[in-house]
């Protein structure tokens, strides 16, 4: 059982923070990004169904509300961040020469 001293020292330990108003800039991977694609895709397909289909009303009520920023839902913030970051390493990638031309059949 633990005591209330050793309850108090929990208290105490420091935790390790990012300054909020922090920029870092980082590597990341086509890999890496194809998941956050997969994870953007979970966050739709969880939120934005109805009767077994992607409901284009809701999504589309969903980047009113990012456009607007009038976010009333988790679901819809989680999203835009996910779209952000696309977005960003879509435009990275461009800048840097990583992106090509690809026929649907090259990708299948």
């Amino acid at each position: 059982m633990k005591t209330s001293k050793s309850r108090q020292k929990e208290r105490d330990e420091k935790l390790q923070v990012i300054d909020s108003s922090a920029i870092v800039a980082m590597e990341v991977s086509a890999g890496f990004q194809s998941r956050v694609i997969a994870l953007t895709e979970y966050i739709v397909n969880q939120n934005a169904m109805k009767d077994g289909q992607l409901d284009a009303e809701i999504i589309n009520n969903a980047h009113q509300e990012i456009q607007n920023q009038k976010i009333t839902s988790p679901w819809v913030q989680h999203y835009e961040t996910c779209l952000i970051f696309v977005y960003e390493f879509e435009k990275l990638a461009k800048e840097k020469g990583f992106v090509r031309d690809a026929t649907e059949e090259e990708l299948t």
